[in-house]
């Protein structure tokens, strides 16, 4: 793969034609992931695709890994959203017991869902450990995506101190993470077998911390 340029946009246009430009050219971008792969794809050929100057390109990125970095944060940055609009939502109503469980479904099905929404997504995330900015971006999504989740099972492990459940959410986003990349080189069948023991691990863990630190 590539090695890393500088990061990020060149630009953050804020007019509308701008905005719709980016776009095109993330949507190009990933046309040519799933044809070619994330390694094998030029701006060049999203110069020619897009029918515009190559310049074009560099107005708002600054490179290849910068395009991989932007796809991977949309989508990225969505699932967050959802996550905490819906734990949020989740935890309001029913019974301890069946928010509980209600809660830690809905984190392992949002996960799933979003991961095998956008095939170019998936195909980049699955080499993001090949570059130094999508790693960066892999770990500032964990934290994140671990306070959200910590934020929602709080309630159910009162005397668990908050650092402790902190650091037991970042393992479980990254547990999340590290299967589902995994899972996608893997046909149906075993992919299936994979995810449900995942689940029933993560469950089973989730359930021993509120037993050993729910309320008294």
């Amino acid at each position: 793969m590539e090695e890393e340029t500088v990061l990020g946009l060149r630009t953050n246009p804020i007019q509308k034609r701008a905005r719709e430009k980016r776009e095109i050219i993330l949507n190009s971008a990933k046309k040519l992931i799933l044809k070619k792969g994330p390694d094998k794809f030029t701006l060049q050929e999203i110069a020619e695709d897009i029918d515009s100057p190559i310049g074009t390109i560099y107005r708002y990125y600054s490179g290849k890994p910068a395009i991989l970095r932007a796809i991977a944060q949309i989508h990225l940055d969505l699932l967050r959203s959802e996550l905490k609009v819906q734990l949020t939502d989740l935890g309001k109503s029913g019974s301890e017991e069946v928010r509980f469980y209600r809660i830690v479904r809905k984190i392992l099905n949002l996960f799933e869902k979003f991961y095998e929404a956008d095939p170019a997504f998936q195909t980049v995330w699955s080499g993001s450990q090949a570059y130094p900015s999508l790693r960066e971006l892999d770990l500032d999504d964990t934290r994140k995506n671990a306070e959200i989740v910590a934020d929602a099972l709080e309630c159910f492990v009162p005397r668990m101190q908050r650092t402790k459940l902190a650091t037991l959410c970042v393992l479980l986003c990254d547990s999340i993470g590290s299967a589902l990349r995994m899972t996608s080189m893997m046909d149906e069948k075993e992919k299936k077998r994979i995810l449900s023991q995942l689940r029933a691990m993560i469950t089973n863990h989730l359930y021993w911390a509120r037993k050993s630190f729910g309320p008294r």
